[in-house]
């Protein structure tokens, strides 16, 4: 087929980018196309090793720090002896200049929307605005994952409409190998029910908010609670630590760091609900995967998070912590409604799936194809 699927944005971290990576070569793996795929990994990468039972695909890995130079200049021949005709690069980092069509999937313009101090794509925020302008002038297709991404890239990076299609994501979750309850009560000491967050620590994810939420519904509900928040730390962030000090609630909040799956699994098991503030979101993985999970969502009711959730969450403006901690309550003190929420997100997440993702990109794919 000449189809390379750069999936370099795949490493150890915890980003929804790596996740959504892993997830559309899984939907890829069930749909099996006819002709074999060649993916791009980083040196090292597990990839390979988790869908080692699929025929589906090529790879080759590359060096462990593969942009600056290697991607201008050295990823564009290795393009060429691969044959290729089109790369899918699942991240805004293909080279400009190759021999191959390329179709880049934009799931977001976070750091030109909604710039924090301590990131580099915002500090340089003109610098990555150009680079994203260029990357949708070359491309023969762009991807998003939302209407609401959708019409952010419009107006940001000046792209037509008609070159960008919405491809929302799918996931899906090995329960089965989900770490007991009991195993991640004890190891982490947690008591009483658990309201569960999962994301980094760039500020519009508001996990200050969301602490100073917790607190208040501690002092709304008399009963032992525990506010678990997944996902890696940043040194350029320790504002949500430095809160949990202040109000007082080290022994109620839990930072656990990035996890294996089948704690996270756990988790989504373990969990009375999932707390979801965040300011801007292109998407919000974590709100899908625990409406696979059949666990009730608080949400922000800003930017894509409406369009993900539908009716099957409660959405809270993410600025008013008291209407926050209120949702909370609701879920926790009416079993009826945290059912109904329940069996809605089923409902809703039943319209994803990883076949049905990976069908959409392998036929846009073979239009890209067809049209060289």
């Amino acid at each position: 087929m000449g189809i390379i699927i750069d999936a370099r944005a795949h490493g150890t971290d915890f980003s929804g980018i790596a996740r959504y990576a892993h997830m559309l070569l899984l939907g890829i793996a069930q749909a099996k196309p006819d002709k074999k795929i060649t993916v791009l990994i980083k040196e090292k990468s597990t990839l390979h090793s988790t869908l080692a039972s699929s025929s589906v695909f090529d790879w080759v890995e590359l060096p462990r720090q593969p942009y600056g130079v290697y991607q201008q200049f050295r990823l564009p021949r290795l393009l060429r002896r691969l044959d290729a005709k089109c790369l899918h690069s699942i991240d805004v980092h293909s080279p400009l200049v190759t021999s191959c069509r390329k179709i880049i999937t934009i799931h977001d313009v976070i750091p030109l929307v909604f710039p924090n101090r301590s990131g580099i794509k915002s500090r340089y925020r003109r610098l990555w605005r150009t680079w994203l302008r260029w990357q949708v002038h070359n491309a023969a297709a762009l991807v998003t994952v939302s209407e609401w991404s959708k019409r952010d890239i419009q107006r940001e990076l000046k792209a037509s409409p008609d070159s960008i299609t919405v491809i929302p994501p799918a996931v899906e979750i090995p329960k089965d190998n989900a770490t007991p309850p009991n195993i991640l009560r004890g190891r982490f000491q947690l008591s009483g029910r658990i309201i569960l967050a999962v994301g980094r620590r760039d500020p519009h994810k508001n996990l200050v908010g969301l602490i100073e939420s917790f607190g208040i519904l501690t002092k709304l509900l008399d009963e032992p609670l525990h506010l678990v928040i997944v996902g890696g730390f940043d040194d350029r962030f320790p504002e949500p630590e430095q809160t949990v000090a202040k109000l007082g609630l080290e022994s109620k909040v839990l930072f656990t760091g990035p996890l294996p799956d089948e704690d996270l699994v756990g988790f989504y098991q373990l969990s009375s609900l999932l707390a979801f503030p965040s300011l801007y979101e292109g998407y919000g993985l974590p709100v899908l995967e625990a409406m696979h999970m059949c666990l009730p969502v608080v949400s922000s009711n800003r930017t894509s998070l409406p369009e993900v959730l539908g009716d099957a969450g409660l959405l809270v403006d993410p600025a008013d912590t008291a209407q926050m901690a209120r949702a909370m309550a609701d879920i926790l003190c009416n079993p009826i409604l945290a059912e109904t929420l329940r069996q809605r997100g089923l409902k809703q997440a039943a319209h994803l799936s990883l076949k049905g993702q990976a069908e959409k990109y392998l036929h846009l794919y073979q239009q890209v194809l067809l049209a060289h």
